[in-house]
């Protein structure tokens, strides 16, 4: 699922507004899942902070030290763009 997202995203860059909005709306809703909301906050400062770039990069990094690593193992089963 993740390369699928990364090619939309590859292909339509401004998609991203449309993540970014969604988790936002999801992290304003009181009653949304709070097992959630750690994963999509780490998707939110990923964007903010590496912008398209380090998304494609967390979605497409199948090195063994990615698929380990907490935050991002964690990001991974919680992709952003459901």
């Amino acid at each position: 699922m993740d390369q699928v997202i990364a090619e939309v995203l590859r292909r339509e860059p401004a998609k991203l507004d449309s993540v970014i909005g969604w988790i936002r709306q999801r992290l304003d809703d009181p009653n949304y899942s709070i097992h959630s909301i750690d994963a999509l906050q780490e998707w939110l400062d990923l964007i903010n902070g590496r912008s398209l770039a380090g998304v494609l990069e967390t979605l497409t990094d199948r090195s063994e030290d990615a698929s380990y690593e907490a935050q991002g193992h964690r990001r991974r089963k919680s992709p952003p763009a459901r």
